[in-house]
């Protein structure tokens, strides 16, 4: 299902889990944070995806305020504030694990009650500076695109799959690699 509970934001320890602070309320609250993504070579650059929750406490709702919540959003001082770089529901993040600036994103737009004025349309976008900013990357797979997961191969970087459903016929659009 592309629908998840809503969350209040995210939890961070700094001591192996012993104890935890809640992060981002006021950037994920009514939201779903889908992949968490940190800079292996510096802890406070973290990357996140989110998207509509649907379910839960305060899970519906159509307000600009709401849709401002999904995307995908960068943090630089580790979580405590967050800016958006691709405004839409982002259903997958994959970062190159040799190189944090190599990042993949996913925005489905699934939900018609959540109007964002700031949504791109669905699609795969790469950003080639750790998430700053972030441009569309066209495919064989055509349109209207559903919700769409990514993975990036542990054997090889240069390697990305993503598997994609479709709007207009429930199932599976086809799964790409390159």
């Amino acid at each position: 299902s592309p629908s998840s509970h809503t969350g209040v934001g995210i939890l961070k320890s700094v001591n192996g889990g012993q104890s935890w602070a809640l992060l981002g309320q006021s950037s994920f609250n009514r939201s779903t944070v889908r992949r968490l993504r940190v800079d292996p070579n510096d802890a406070n650059v973290v990357v996140a995806a989110s998207a509509w929750g649907g379910f839960g406490r305060e899970g519906y709702g159509s307000d600009a305020a709401l849709a401002s919540q999904f995307g995908v959003k960068r943090s630089t001082d580790g979580g405590a504030n967050w800016v958006r770089t691709l405004a839409g529901q982002a259903s997958a993040l994959e970062v190159d694990p040799a190189n944090f600036a190599r990042q993949y994103a996913a925005i489905f737009n699934q939900n018609p009650l959540v109007i964002d004025p700031g949504n791109v349309s669905n699609g795969i976008y790469r950003s080639t500076n750790g998430g700053v900013t972030w441009s569309r990357i066209e495919g064989p797979w055509g349109s209207p695109l559903g919700r769409i997961e990514l993975a990036g191969a542990p054997s090889d970087p240069n390697v990305l799959y993503a598997g994609i459903s479709s709007t207009d016929n429930p199932g599976l659009l086809g799964l790409y690699g390159t």
